[in-house]
């Protein structure tokens, strides 16, 4: 979104230059409270799952967690709210990454 935003041409950019370089991630022996949580503060909706070589493994999204977790339907409800706020600043990971050129 921040090509299209900035008026940059799809064909010629790179990803590098518009990717998110400080990855959020959990590990498969975190709760679900601890991804939900995670995601929250973070203002993400999927979360990737990474070993202790920081492998990925897998990715668990928001729709993952509210398919098929045991959550209070408010607390699902309050981190989806929150995840999907328009802010005016990136998320908080690709605000910690580094800037395209």
């Amino acid at each position: 979104m921040n090509i299209v935003a900035e008026g940059r041409d799809l064909r010629t950019t790179q990803v590098h230059e518009s990717m998110t370089t400080t990855v959020v991630s959990c590990s498969p022996q975190d709760s679900v409270n601890k991804a939900t949580e995670l995601m929250r503060e973070n203002q993400i909706r999927r979360l990737p799952v990474v070993d202790e070589q920081h492998r990925l493994l897998g990715i668990v999204a928001m729709a993952d967690i509210v398919g098929c977790a045991d959550l209070r339907t408010t607390e699902t409800h309050e981190t989806l709210k929150t995840v999907s706020a328009p802010t005016r600043e990136p998320s908080k990971p690709r605000a910690r990454s580094r800037k395209a050129a």
